[in-house]
């Protein structure tokens, strides 16, 4: 641990190290504001490519670094993570892992995991690459990295990652010659991570029950989608799904748009705020990203 006034000088903690391990990589050390405690992850003592948990009340005594996510039968054979950026987003931990591929042919994307308590996770889109590799030849078309943190601003969501031409050097590709390297950036709509998505004959999802939240003002409820070519519809159902009167299908929701307010013809969501419902979102032709009271 190092600690500085100004971001130039710095001065090494005198308790040194705080984790008297090894870890190659990438490190992620983040605040959780629910837990009140500093959260580290990266390949300490995990046992290779990795990845490992550990927190810290005072960022000074850290736990002993427990493994909490690796590879699995569900990778193509030789597969690693060669690193897992972290971050919170919207209160969830949002995980990048760099898939390499050792022993296939040496290069590294990026997929998406997340988690809600940073321990266990859950690989998104069924593994599919998240950040993937540019055209042969390509100043990326070897090895997508993305960053730590994703920063917010406006509607959409800045990924800087690192991109390299060729493969990452390693016991199958021993020599790599001349590769164009760079710092790069990708934009993504607020909220764009996943959606659920209906086609042109229509699909429904039912959400887990939820609470109407109380903001201070008539309580709204706020859609991202993009339904540039069709439409979207909101039914509030109680816990058993079922509908509740008035608030059967909602106004239609048309267009692209990262924040709409949904609106029903007889009555107004504020009436149930304090209270638990279940959304039912009928899309036809339609992407659906994410929901809010506010």
């Amino acid at each position: 641990i190092s600690h500085s006034p100004d971001g130039v000088h710095w001065t090494n903690y005198k308790t040194n190290p705080a984790m008297a391990m090894g870890s190659d990589t990438d490190q992620t050390v983040l605040w959780d504001p629910l837990l009140h405690r500093y959260i580290a992850f990266g390949r300490m003592s995990a046992g290779g490519r990795k990845m490992s948990r550990s927190e810290s009340v005072d960022f000074v005594h850290w736990s002993e670094p427990q493994l909490v996510f690796e590879c699995d039968e569900g990778d193509e054979a030789e597969t690693q993570f060669y690193g897992v950026p972290i971050d919170l987003y919207e209160g969830l931990y949002l995980g990048m892992p760099w898939i390499y591929r050792e022993g296939v042919d040496g290069t590294i994307d990026t997929q998406l995991a997340v988690s809600r308590d940073g321990i266990g996770w859950q690989r998104v889109g069924a593994r599919e690459t998240f950040l993937s590799l540019g055209l042969p030849g390509s100043w990326d078309s070897g090895m997508c990295r993305v960053g730590k943190r994703f920063i917010v601003r406006d509607d959409q969501i800045y990924l800087f990652y690192g991109a390299v031409q060729g493969p990452h050097v390693g016991r199958k590709f021993s020599s790599a010659g001349t590769r164009a390297t760079g710092l790069c950036l990708a934009l993504l709509r607020r909220d764009g991570f996943v959606s659920m998505s209906g086609d042109a004959d229509g699909g429904w999802l039912l959400t887990r029950p939820v609470t109407v939240e109380e903001s201070g003002r008539p309580s709204e409820l706020h859609l991202n989608l993009n339904a540039a070519r069709g439409q979207a519809t909101v039914t509030l159902c109680d816990d058993d799904g079922v509908p509740i009167e008035g608030f059967e299908k909602s106004r239609p929701v048309s267009g692209d748009h990262t924040d709409a307010t949904v609106s029903w013809p007889s009555r107004q969501i504020g009436e149930l705020t304090g209270h638990k419902v279940r959304l039912r979102v009928d899309l036809n032709d339609a992407d659906f990203y994410s929901f809010w009271f506010e």
